[in-house]
């Protein structure tokens, strides 16, 4: 997440976003693995955490939008040709990376603690 925020200072606004949304997808794939799951998709993480995270009730369902969110915005600034992102937007984006991440950080190590 680190980068994102270098990236962002630098104007480099779909580099930043990238990297804010790799941040959250490792965040997610820390929660899955943390109950036993695994995915090999971008995709597949999003089904995955969606269930057995969010419509499990093991974390709000804020953090099942910002995911997706993330990853909409990464895909568009990756694939799509003349995407334009406002720096207030990728700001925005970074805080709730880090609202996601924080929130993953503490059902990750309470779900150590259940084992």
């Amino acid at each position: 997440l680190e980068a994102a925020e270098i990236l962002l200072k630098k104007d480099k606004l779909i580099d930043s976003v990238n990297r804010a949304y790799y941040a959250v997808f490792n965040a997610a794939k820390a929660a899955l693995h943390a109950i036993g799951r695994d995915t090999k998709t971008h995709s597949g993480l999003l089904s995955e955490f969606s269930l057995h995270i969010i419509k499990a009730k093991k974390m709000e369902i804020e953090y099942g939008k910002m995911l997706r969110q993330i990853f909409e915005a990464r895909e568009s600034g990756d694939y799509k040709i003349g995407v334009i992102f406002e720096k207030e937007e990728i700001e925005e984006m970074i805080s709730d990376a880090k609202r996601f991440i924080e929130r993953t950080k503490k059902f990750v190590e309470s779900s150590l603690f259940e084992k």
